[in-house]
């Protein structure tokens, strides 16, 4: 956390689908369910632009987040940190 009540640092969590994105920003418990495609994509990526997002982590599905992280690579950062990564699963 930050040094102002003002400035939570938000983490989003995005599990991925074949059609669609379930969201999570925490600590504010935001929860959203989205069609995976380009023009919704568009759109939440301007919802977590109006956030202090520090971190967002997806799992990597093979290729169905691609949409999703290609939208954030684009993000312009200015000042902030955003750090991003994707979860790859674990061993069985």
């Amino acid at each position: 956390m930050m040094n102002t009540e003002s400035h939570i640092e938000i983490n989003v969590g995005v599990d991925v689908g074949k059609s669609k994105l379930d969201i999570v920003l925490h600590p504010l418990d935001l929860h959203f369910s989205i069609p995976n495609d380009d023009e919704h994509i568009q759109k939440i990526v301007q919802v977590l632009k109006t956030h202090q997002v520090k971190r967002i982590v997806t799992e990597a599905t093979g290729r169905y987040e691609h949409a999703f992280v290609f939208a954030l690579l684009v993000w312009p950062l200015q000042s902030q940190t955003l750090f991003f990564g994707i979860w790859l699963g674990s061993e069985k």
